[in-house]
């Protein structure tokens, strides 16, 4: 279990993970 001190980095990498992903997933294809 990651300490609260980690918490803010966590959320930065799930964020820099999962955004690109909601956006693909939200904008439709530009190809």
């Amino acid at each position: 279990m990651p300490s609260l001190s980690h918490l803010p980095t966590l959320l930065r990498l799930a964020f820099s993970h999962l955004l690109p992903m909601v956006l693909q997933l939200a904008l439709p294809p530009y190809q």
